[in-house]
């Protein structure tokens, strides 16, 4: 069964009127046909001039588009096809019989070519087609011309009918509901794809987030590990003032239990040590400051670190809950988002005191 619709199919793609023997055939025929009109046309009767014009028509069409008449006139190329070529070789226009045998198997092919495919057919033969009835032709090709407007009609519509491409249309139902099927699932693996990229977007919102909070945790790191070498050198510092403000007493009380070592000190040897001592007190006093206020960033420093560690949905909580209570996180933001308070207006001038350090070595000189 297969076998003979591949046939079938093969059939209906067959060239014909294609081939270079027959559209030479086509071609001379048409030189042919007009050489011998022009030679006679002035002594032709109406009737016969008509016939000539109509079977001149119809192969320059062919000659022009050979592939659409093997196309659309399978019925009569495998009907008539090669008697209509052996007629168009043997045609003379004297011949009055022969001319209208090849008219009308010539009107056979321009119907079934109008049948098939309307669009293909030019407008020239289209209005010699629609004079034909004002002429009046002899019995064989007037039954000719009536088989081409009824049965063979029927035969071109039945063979057409039962070609295969035709009985697939059969399966048109069972094709419609396959194609449904495959729509559907189409259409549920298109959900699931949305639903999974959907789920994705959502993660790479979330690790977006974290993202942001994990950069904004290590600049906070990065900051705390300057502010604790800041707190280690202030450190260094003090323990340094301490030294010094601790070295009089300790070469006075040295001097005191070694009777070998004698130091002269007079009135302007204690101002000048007492002096110092102020000074270094001061300095030391600043240094205490400003390492309060390193250890005092450092806690806040160490708090932001710990808020960012569940703050993520922060943004969007936020966002919710500000649509009824506006000013509920206010303090929540002052706090994350502040300055980091260092107390500068705490931390004394270079030059306080100064004036009380000089009162004293002024009362020290008097005496």
């Amino acid at each position: 069964m297969q076998g003979d619709e591949k046939d079938g199919v093969k059939q209906m793609k067959k060239a014909f009127f294609a081939l270079p023997h027959n559209k030479d055939v086509i071609r001379h025929g048409v030189v042919k046909l007009k050489e011998q009109y022009s030679a006679v046309k002035p002594l032709v009767a109406p009737k016969k001039a008509f016939t000539i014009k109509f079977v001149i028509s119809l192969l320059f069409s062919i000659d022009m588009n050979s592939d659409v008449f093997d196309a659309c006139c399978r019925f009569n190329i495998d009907g008539v096809g090669e008697q209509f070529l052996r007629r168009v070789e043997e045609l003379r226009i004297d011949d009055e019989i022969a001319l209208d045998e090849l008219f009308s198997l010539a009107y056979r092919f321009a119907i079934e070519l109008k049948l098939v495919s309307p669009s293909a057919i030019s407008d020239d033969l289209s209005s010699l087609i629609h004079e034909i009835p004002q002429y009046t032709f002899a019995e064989t090709s007037q039954s000719q011309i009536m088989y081409a407007e009824h049965q063979m009609v029927i035969g071109v519509v039945g063979m057409y009918l039962h070609h295969p491409d035709m009985v697939d249309l059969k399966r048109l139902p069972a094709v419609v509901n396959r194609s449904e099927e495959e729509r559907a699932k189409a259409e549920r693996m298109l959900a699931e794809k949305e639903a999974r990229v959907e789920a994705l977007r959502a993660a790479l919102e979330k690790y977006e987030i974290a993202y942001n909070f994990v950069g904004l945790y290590d600049g906070f790191k990065m900051l705390r590990s300057q502010k604790m070498a800041e707190g280690h050198r202030g450190l260094m510092w003090l323990f340094s003032l301490g030294v010094l403000m601790l070295a009089p007493f300790v070469f006075k009380f040295y001097t005191v239990f070694d009777s070998d070592l004698a130091v002269k000190f007079d009135v302007y040897v204690y101002g000048t040590v007492v002096g110092f001592e102020l000074l270094l007190a001061y300095f030391f006093r600043v240094g205490l400051h400003g390492y309060r206020a390193v250890k005092a960033q450092l806690i806040q420093i160490d708090l932001r670190m710990a808020l960012c560690q569940f703050i993520q949905n922060y943004a969007e909580y936020a966002k919710d809950i500000r649509k009824d209570s506006p000013d509920l996180l206010d303090r929540f933001d002052q706090l994350i988002f502040s300055g980091i308070v260092n107390n500068e207006g705490a931390i004394p001038s270079t030059f306080d005191g100064m004036e009380q350090i000089a009162n004293v070595l002024d009362k020290l000189k008097s005496k």
